[in-house]
């Protein structure tokens, strides 16, 4: 079975980046947009993005399990 973990480890360099700032570092989207010198409209997307190509590596029943609790801890 795929970990996340591993899916993480699937994603492209710039897909596990924003993943990481947002989940791991905890920062808002403002910060994130802030790190990655891009507006807050490119960062929503891109980590939209991001969490979509996660999703697609993760077994069908554990990525919807992911997909709610990461969107509840974000606030979106």
């Amino acid at each position: 079975m795929i970990s996340a973990q591993d899916a993480l480890a699937r994603l492209r360099d710039k897909e596990r980046d924003i993943l990481q700032l947002a989940y791991w570092d905890e920062l808002s989207t403002t910060e994130t947009a802030g790190v990655l010198q891009c507006s807050e409209s490119a960062a929503k997307v891109r980590l939209h993005r991001a969490r979509a190509a996660f999703r697609k590596h993760m077994p069908p029943g554990a990525a919807s399990i992911t997909a709610e609790s990461a969107t509840q801890r974000m606030g979106a």
